[in-house]
């Protein structure tokens, strides 16, 4: 799937812990899948295949925490791509992710650390 890396210096729990905070804040539902994943989702699955993806934007989300041996840890944003919503509700959800992963680059820096750099894949 396609999303957005970000990779700093913050330790992995801090970068856990500040991932999370940012996910609750900008109201998605945050799950914990493990010890470095979580499930993040907002909207409604039914809702966005039953009004259309132009009305309702469905985001499913995997955020991974995976540290690097040069000291430092990569943030990845895996977004889903709701192909029945057409171009226009693929569109929301990539600006929900990109907005998730805007946040999550700024709290970084308020926590003290910093973005090493910043990339889609």
């Amino acid at each position: 799937m396609a999303g957005f890396s970000i990779r700093t210096n913050l330790s992995a729990d801090t970068a856990l812990t500040t991932v999370r905070r940012i996910a609750r804040d900008l109201g998605f539902n945050v799950r914990i899948i493990s010890d470095r994943e979580l499930s993040v989702r907002k909207g409604n699955l039914l809702a966005s295949i039953g009004l259309g993806g132009a009305f309702i934007a469905y985001c499913n989300f995997r955020l991974f925490i995976e540290p690097n041996a040069e000291s430092s840890v990569e943030i990845s944003v895996e977004k889903n791509s709701p192909w029945w919503t057409g171009t226009t509700g693929v569109s929301r959800v990539h600006k929900q992710a990109e907005a998730l992963a805007d946040a999550i680059e700024k709290a970084i820096v308020v926590d003290g650390g910093k973005v090493l750099n910043r990339g889609t894949f």
